[in-house]
């Protein structure tokens, strides 16, 4: 094998495992650009006299300023219970509609029928499904159509009860930190595809020989080894190249080796996976996941053969001697 083709191995590998973490990483840019984490952390300061309708489309959430706000003689309820109060602004012949909660308004002590100089933080939401409903009442109370009250009502109802950042900031941290994770992910599989060898490195697998190491093993690649699956054993390097974690093991380093399976996949489409970890200088230091139980079989029978030690021999050999 050159070094050529083992270093396009590892790169082939290397792109395949970058497909997930891209589609995810656009799925988190689009999920961060609709949810408007800075906007209700942050809202922008506006005024009553302002259009609604027209602040609905570059922000969901305000810090509103109201002059003037009258109650409507209705209440907001959830479950039957009223967890607000209607009241109503009217600026230049425009009527808005406003959600305070119950919380806002005790401030005031007697419940008020207009509130001066009113300030709060509120989520602007658009045909709400109670207008329809609260119009009507209110036209009738005011001996009004509901198609006059509406033409003059906006279709954003200023919601200071719905005003919530708690979720909306744990979400948005959530998001930032899957999106930095994603981020190191990928730029770890974009160095592997420039440098094929970085990852044996970054798993430290090597110490601080690894560019000696990685010679030698290259010049042994191009001479004699043994290979099974992703695996290929010259006379004193492991070396794995099928996938991010690609390594180069001296074998003088590895203490043992152990192998097993477990029952893998969704509950309908069960499979078995096997595993190869590598015990280096007494640690396990490196784990190969994903591999068919037929290879791991393989694998186990080129490694014993070519003198390294493996673990599951190592316990059977001690329970004997035990009994």
């Amino acid at each position: 094998m050159t070094k050529s083709a083992f270093e396009h191995n590892i790169r082939i590998s290397l792109a395949h495992h970058m497909i997930i973490p891209a589609i995810f990483l656009v799925i988190l840019i689009i999920l961060l650009s609709q949810i408007p984490v800075f906007n209700c952390l942050f809202p922008a300061a506006v005024s009553s006299s302002e259009d609604m309708s027209a602040l609905y489309h570059n922000s969901r959430y305000i810090n509103c300023h109201a002059d003037s706000l009258h109650y409507t003689g209705y209440d907001y309820m959830i479950g039957g219970r009223v967890k607000g109060h209607y009241y109503y602004s009217l600026e230049d012949g425009k009527c808005t509609i406003y959600v305070l909660s119950c919380k806002y308004i005790q401030q005031y002590g007697e419940f008020p029928s207009t509130i001066n100089d009113a300030s709060f933080r509120a989520e602007l939401v658009i045909n709400d499904s109670n207008l329809h409903d609260l119009l009507s009442l209110m036209a009738g109370d005011m001996n009004w159509s509901y198609n006059g009250l509406s033409s003059v009502t906006s279709t954003v109802v200023v919601n200071e009860l719905r005003y919530s950042p708690v979720p909306v900031a744990i979400l948005g941290i959530f998001l930032v930190f899957a999106l930095i994770f994603t981020l190191v992910h990928l730029a770890t599989i974009i160095i592997g595809l420039i440098n094929p060898y970085h990852t044996a490195i970054y798993n430290n697998t090597l110490g601080r020989n690894s560019t000696v190491h990685i010679k030698q093993a290259c010049r042994e690649l191009m001479t004699d080894y043994k290979k099974a699956g992703g695996f290929y054993v010259t006379a004193n390097y492991v070396i794995y190249a099928n996938a991010p974690v690609s390594a180069i093991i001296p074998i003088d380093r590895i203490s043992a080796f152990y192998s097993y399976s477990t029952l893998c996949g969704l509950p309908m489409r069960r499979h078995l996976a096997g595993t190869i970890t590598f015990f280096i200088d007494g640690h396990a230091a490196c784990h190969i996941h994903n591999l068919p139980p037929v290879l791991t079989d393989e694998v186990t029978h080129v490694f014993e053969t070519s003198g390294i030690t493996n673990g599951r021999a190592i316990n059977t050999q001690s329970s004997t001697d035990n009994s």
